[in-house]
């Protein structure tokens, strides 16, 4: 605490980057290319106030407020809560075994200006994501112009064999990626992270500024 304090006292006074400590992007930029197969730079990557926080900035930056979004059926209750509450619409989209079903997704709601999906390992029955899904979930973002709200939720600790790449590891330009360190460090931290597309980092980084 004393060496740290006399480092502080010892530089410039400002306003701290509202994305959070670049020294802590930078770490992540390394851990999320070697553990999700992400490659990004540490201007893409936003610290926020837990899985919550990185959702809450999504929906503002994104002005998902009045518009549809895909959520999975069943899924995580909380997420499809804080969307209600924040004047967006969720659509329930089932899911199989090989994860969301697109293809209801796009019967039910094609329009949606988004899908938020637990590809990783889907929460809560525990399935990845399949690869002709990932392609098809991808497919229709690239096609639409939507986005893609991924849940990393224990994506990086699944029991057998690697874990599946992120779905931002496939196509980093639609996909927006939410991690916490909930799992692998300790929840009580309330520290998560998101990963944008290069073409909104600038967006995101202002949008935090200004909250």
């Amino acid at each position: 605490l004393t060496r740290h304090a006399r480092e502080m006292v010892s530089k410039p006074i400002g306003y701290a980057d509202p994305r959070g400590s670049l020294a802590l992007r930078q770490q992540l930029v390394s851990y999320l290319s070697m553990a999700r197969g992400i490659r990004c730079h540490a201007s893409q990557v936003i610290i926020t106030n837990g899985y919550a926080g990185a959702l809450g900035l999504i929906c503002l930056a994104l002005g998902l407020r009045s518009q549809r979004v895909w959520t999975e059926e069943p899924g995580y209750l909380l997420a499809r809560k804080a969307l209600t509450l924040a004047g967006v619409e969720a659509v329930p989209v089932k899911v199989d075994e090989q994860g969301m079903c697109v293809a209801e997704g796009i019967r039910l709601a094609s329009d949606a200006a988004a899908a938020l999906v637990t590809a990783g390992q889907q929460a809560p029955l525990g399935m990845t994501l399949s690869l002709e899904r990932r392609a098809a979930l991808l497919d229709w973002a690239e096609r639409q112009q939507r986005w893609i709200i991924e849940d990393d939720y224990l994506g990086e600790l699944q029991l057998q064999g690697r874990a599946a790449p992120s779905l931002a590891a496939l196509d980093s330009g639609r996909v927006l990626h939410i991690g916490t360190f909930s799992k692998n460090l300790s929840p009580s931290l309330r520290l998560g992270y998101l990963v944008v597309p290069v073409s909104q980092a600038a967006h995101f980084a202002e949008t935090a500024a200004l909250l």
